[in-house]
């Protein structure tokens, strides 16, 4: 497979057979989820295990640090999400 292959299946410009995507996972020693997780609207799992690898290694310490972090990330893509609603709201009414 050249790299200028890759990089038109990567930039959408050429399609690729499931075969190739096979290759490609197999060559990254990753599954095809874990590839194309990114491409997909319902990638629960892969992510939920990406973040067990994550964190796998870390302490109790550290997990709770990664918790209180998660948290609060959460709680400001709340806020985030409020705020974009009312300026919506506002240039709705204008």
């Amino acid at each position: 497979m050249s790299a200028t292959f890759l990089s038109n299946v990567e930039n959408a410009h050429s399609k690729a057979s499931l075969s190739t995507f096979v290759k490609i996972a197999n060559s990254l020693d990753m599954g095809l989820d874990d590839l194309i997780c990114d491409s997909i609207k319902e990638c629960r799992l892969t992510l939920d295990k990406q973040l067990a690898a994550l964190t796998n290694d870390c302490s109790d310490y550290e997990m709770r640090i990664v918790v209180g972090v998660v948290k609060g990330l959460i709680g400001t893509l709340g806020d985030a999400e409020a705020y974009k609603n009312r300026i919506e709201d506002c240039h709705a009414r204008v």
